[in-house]
């Protein structure tokens, strides 16, 4: 069943891209495993502007441009996350290659009722935590390696001078030793007596 559904979100924006008009009812009848999806399009068929009466065709059969490019958008990311034929590391370089915030958008698929869904989110979102683990040890580093180790104000040193202090050290500071409240009061304590 899931399978099926998920081949009905690719034949859907398969529709949308290819053919020069589309009927409402075919993307209901697409849709129609996924309830809530099925509102959010009603919502858009209704807002859709009406042309006069007697105008051929129906405005509200078929699917508008501006709602054409809304369900392409909004359904797009879907189908390529649900095509099987890609693995998960595919997956999300092709909507990488869509321009679709991979985060976003599986942990927005995170809280949707149909578990397939969530797992196939959840298998391109390992991918992507993992190929930047693996991006961020492969880049060059920022400076060359000789520059690595050099002074706070980037003034040229000898290696030599990595080995001594920066200081010499004096005498110890004797600063007045602070006595607490308690041997204070203890010591008045006792000079009472």
């Amino acid at each position: 069943m899931n399978a099926e559904r998920a081949k009905n979100i690719i034949a859907l924006v398969a529709l949308l891209q290819t053919e020069p008009s589309v009927q409402w009812d075919e993307v209901e009848t697409l849709l129609a495993g996924f309830p809530n999806w099925l509102g959010l399009i009603r919502l858009l068929r209704m807002q859709q502007p009406r042309l006069p009466y007697l105008a051929a065709p129906l405005p509200e059969l078929q699917v508008g441009p501006e709602a054409r490019e809304r369900l392409r958008a909004l359904f797009e990311p879907y189908a390529i996350l649900l095509n099987p034929a890609r693995s998960s590391v595919e997956t999300m370089r092709e909507l990488e290659r869509q321009g679709v915030d991979i985060r976003r958008f599986c942990r927005y698929c995170f809280d949707n009722d149909d578990e397939w869904i969530v797992e196939a989110a959840l298998a391109v979102l390992e991918a992507y935590d993992a190929q930047a683990t693996l991006m961020r040890g492969a880049v060059s580093p920022a400076h060359a390696p000789d520059q690595l180790l050099r002074t706070a104000d980037g003034a040229a040193f000898q290696a030599d001078a990595l080995l001594t202090p920066a200081t010499s050290p004096g005498p110890p500071e004797t600063a007045p030793r602070k006595i607490g409240w308690l041997p204070r009061l203890l010591a008045r304590l006792k000079g009472k007596r």
